[in-house]
């Protein structure tokens, strides 16, 4: 039985252009196979998911102790660019 060879995909020049810049065009494929119903449910998966993290990270963000001095370097650098933007 003659061993199988694997076709070297020749792609239009502007996926090629995508490729070079670091698109996944395999994940594009293969997302686009899935129903317009299983990608909105993958993508809300995955909102959850960076919702749940950002609030674990406000949580650890809230029990750390406030450094003073730095909550009120802090505090200066915004009211400065407050009073920038008003100008």
């Amino acid at each position: 039985m003659p061993a199988k060879t694997k076709k070297k995909l020749r792609w239009p020049k502007e996926v090629q252009a995508a490729i070079d810049y670091g698109i996944d065009i395999a994940a594009l494929i293969a997302n686009l196979k899935r129903t317009p119903a299983q990608r909105i449910r993958r993508h809300q998966i995955a909102l959850n998911t960076l919702e749940k993290l950002q609030g674990a990270k406000m949580k650890k963000a809230l029990k750390r102790p406030i450094d003073k001095a730095d909550a009120a370097r802090r505090l200066e650098t915004i009211k400065a660019l407050r009073k920038s933007k008003n100008k």
